[in-house]
């Protein structure tokens, strides 16, 4: 049995992601600061504080592969707040890719923000780059800093970076 590593495992999608990997016979790790009470055989909850530098000592020695969709509840508190959002959705990413290097990870999946493109009239394909710019509010240029991030450990494991559009 396959072991992914869902963080974010109590907000929306990391929660119904998490149900479909576990409906799909796999072993769910879930991390997150509250619990998302998943009762099921194959899943554990580990309560995880992304601001805590030494999180990943409390995660597994191996996992298959990592789904990364945890987010700040802060995104909206700048300047306030710009140390946690940035601990949360940037430090964060970089310490599960060093982690999952170590958990001998195969996959990682990245869960970043259809915001970060400038506003269009017309479709704009999911394999579009991010463009830097001033459409770029604090809290997505953190999803843009992730980006690059898990970018450079392609060499490492098969990435994925999606990038959902206003999940509420």
């Amino acid at each position: 049995m396959k072991t992914v590593l869902v963080s974010g495992v109590s907000g929306l999608i990391g929660f119904e992601v998490a149900n479909l990997l576990l409906e799909n016979q796999y072993e769910v790790i879930g991390i997150s600061r509250s619990n998302p009470n998943i009762t099921h055989r194959n899943f554990e909850f580990i309560s995880c504080d992304f601001e805590d530098k030494m999180f990943t000592n409390h995660l597994p020695k191996k996992v298959d592969a990592i789904f990364h969709f945890a987010q700040s509840f802060n995104y909206k508190n700048f300047p306030q707040s710009s140390q946690e959002v940035f601990d949360v959705n940037a430090n964060s990413t970089l310490k599960l890719l060093n982690y999952g290097i170590k958990a001998n990870c195969k996959k990682f999946v990245y869960a970043s923000s259809g915001g970060g493109n400038p506003l269009s009239e017309n479709k704009i394909p999911s394999t579009t780059p991010l463009l830097f710019g001033e459409h770029l509010n604090f809290y997505l240029s953190t999803k843009f800093i992730s980006e690059v991030l898990v970018n450079n450990y392609k060499a490492f494991f098969n990435t994925l970076i999606c990038r959902p559009y206003f999940v509420f």
